[in-house]
């Protein structure tokens, strides 16, 4: 029988129920969340053993690797502020233009002003090193 039936055609599209529909996938509810995560891309992401690992970033920033750093010159944090080197991959848009750091740049501000406590060092700087 089944060498007498075609096969089912590929599907190439997703298709996803949910409940209400978000303002812009960059809400802040479970909605957007789960759009956002398949159609945007991170820095960094956790995985299965929640430890960080590097999606967009060519690796995580940590003090042993230079990556992080305290910065004491700022009046208004006299403990220390950290700062966070990203330095991106080469990755692609699907068009096979590469990702940019005014692309980040862009992704921060539409989704710092939802969260502000992530990013209380000041936006990025726009440069091919990443700076949050």
């Amino acid at each position: 029988m089944s060498t007498c039936t075609r096969a089912p055609p590929t599907r190439r599209e997703v298709v996803v129920g949910l409940v209400g529909e978000p303002r812009t996938v960059f809400d802040d509810d479970p909605s957007a969340r789960f759009i956002a995560a398949a159609v945007t891309e991170t820095l960094v992401r956790r995985d299965a053993h929640d430890e960080l690992t590097t999606r967009l970033a060519e690796s995580v920033p940590t003090l042993e690797n230079g990556g992080l750093r305290i910065v004491t010159d700022d009046a208004g944090a006299p403990d220390g502020r950290l700062v966070a080197t990203f330095r991106l991959r080469d990755a692609k848009w699907q068009d096979g233009n590469p990702i940019t750091t005014t692309d980040v740049r862009f992704a921060w501000q539409q989704d710092g002003p939802l969260n502000p406590a992530r990013w209380r060092a000041g936006p990025p700087t726009a440069s091919r090193t990443f700076r949050c």
